[in-house]
């Protein structure tokens, strides 16, 4: 997976050093934003909270204040950033089925795998993968947050599975 990584880094090069660059102790959605900026991913505009809250409430959860934060920073992508993760737009997430698994909000490769948000208090939803072979979804991270910083730590680490 590297080595499509890096080839396609050749096709997809960052962009200028010109564009937005922020400290590594900037809060998560912060960083991304920059990032996937500074690669071409071309992150949609923020969403409006009740916007999300009324998305998930549709697919049968509450959007946690860290979902909130997320969609709030970054309205989602219409395509993958060079780590090959893509934060789906409300619209896509609003498409999905219904699920007691949780709300399908990314995917890997072009939906290789997808990426669900369980909340899992009042303040933080947990992050399963659905790899779509008929088993138990599998815990990612406990939280969105830590999703996210290991996200920004090693992307292969993260999304190789």
């Amino acid at each position: 997976m590297r080595m499509l990584r890096q080839f396609l880094a050749l096709w997809v090069p960052e962009q200028s050093d010109a564009l937005p660059r922020v400290s590594r102790d900037a809060p998560a959605n912060e960083q991304l934003l920059a990032r996937w900026t500074r690669e071409g991913t071309e992150p949609q505009p923020p969403e409006p909270a009740e916007r999300v809250r009324q998305v998930f409430r549709a697919l049968g959860f509450e959007a946690t204040p860290d979902v909130l934060a997320l969609y709030g920073a970054i309205g989602g992508m219409l395509q993958p950033c060079n780590a090959l993760w893509r934060l789906w737009p409300l619209e896509e997430v609003m498409a999905q089925p219904p699920s007691e698994h949780g709300v399908e909000f990314s995917d890997y490769m072009w939906s290789c795998w997808n990426y669900r948000v369980r909340p899992v208090s009042d303040e933080h939803s947990a992050v399963y993968i659905d790899y779509y072979d008929g088993k138990p979804h599998v815990l990612v991270a406990a939280s969105l947050d830590e999703f996210l910083e290991r996200y920004l730590a090693d992307a292969d680490a993260l999304l190789d599975g």
